[in-house]
């Protein structure tokens, strides 16, 4: 099976298939250096071209931690520069529900 051909027929995403790559490399030490040549060709191929197309996980993976490093820096200033809050006003309605309820 050639490579483009795998991906298609399992429906896996190119990004995807690196982790596959990896394991196999990674837990089959006697593979023969003619496929692991091969293996590391595909690799390339998905670094350079297939990782960055428009439904990629990579690309998701990219803003996920895009999005949580722009938390973490607003959780960051608003610690190190806390800003006074706004006085809450419910401490002026009654306490008895029935009474709070015909406010609304």
């Amino acid at each position: 099976m050639e490579f483009p051909f795998v991906i298609q027929k399992f429906n896996l995403k190119p990004f995807s298939f690196l982790s596959i790559i990896e394991n196999v490399i990674l837990h089959q030490p006697d593979l023969p250096c003619v496929v692991v040549k091969h293996l590391t060709n595909i690799e390339e191929r998905i670094l350079d071209q297939l990782a960055w197309e428009e439904d990629s996980p990579l690309l998701l993976l990219m803003q996920d931690a895009a999005n949580r490093e722009h938390v973490q820096e607003h959780i960051k200033r608003q610690t190190l520069n806390p800003q006074p809050r706004q006085q809450s006003m419910f401490w002026l309605l009654p306490v008895s529900s029935t009474t709070f309820l015909s406010y609304f």
